[in-house]
């Protein structure tokens, strides 16, 4: 999931340090990222744990 960040990473680092500006197109796909990032994030917590059998 941490691969996921490395382009947004670079993109906000290049806005901020080189001052280099995203279109509508990249703001869009940097919003849907993040929002995937964050909802696959969350998905883990709310499934319970399979028990394991001593079989």
């Amino acid at each position: 999931m941490m691969a996921l960040l490395e382009p947004l990473t670079a993109a906000v680092l290049a806005a901020l340090l080189l001052d280099d500006r995203l279109g509508a197109v990249g703001v869009t796909g940097a919003v849907l990222l993040g929002a995937a990032v964050i909802l696959a994030g969350r998905g883990n917590r709310d499934r319970p744990v399979p028990e394991r059998s001593n079989a």
